[in-house]
């Protein structure tokens, strides 16, 4: 939003491109999603990459391989599966699900949530 990238700076990014579009969420991990619904359509994607949204290592290390692989890099706190990502992960309907970094980082309890959505 205006609040992390200013329309100044967006104004400035059209007098290089003209096709400047913002995408943002409430928060960090509904702007993933926005993202990910405004580039990839449904039951699109083979690969889906998750990461917290905590700490950027992961994401920023991830980010490549998920833009190589047409995957979508969504965010997550930790210790939950935001209600957004899950819909996002059911509308994309992948058939794999990479989560990157440890249960210090991304909890079992996230694993098992994402798991519950294709019983």
């Amino acid at each position: 939003g205006a609040g992390v990238v200013s329309d100044a700076v967006v104004a400035q990014l059209r007098g290089f491109a003209p096709d400047v579009q913002r995408v943002a969420g409430t928060d960090r991990y509904s702007t993933a999603v926005a993202l990910s619904a405004a580039t990839y359509a449904a039951n699109s994607v083979s690969h889906v990459y998750i990461a917290t949204g905590t700490a950027f290592p992961d994401g920023l290390t991830v980010g490549p391989v998920a833009g190589r692989s047409s995957g979508p890099l969504l965010l997550v706190p930790g210790n939950s599966l935001p209600a957004s990502v899950a819909a996002e992960l059911r509308r994309l309907d992948p058939s794999n699900v990479v989560i990157v970094g440890g249960t210090g980082v991304v909890s079992d309890a996230v694993r098992a949530a994402i798991r519950a959505l294709w019983p």
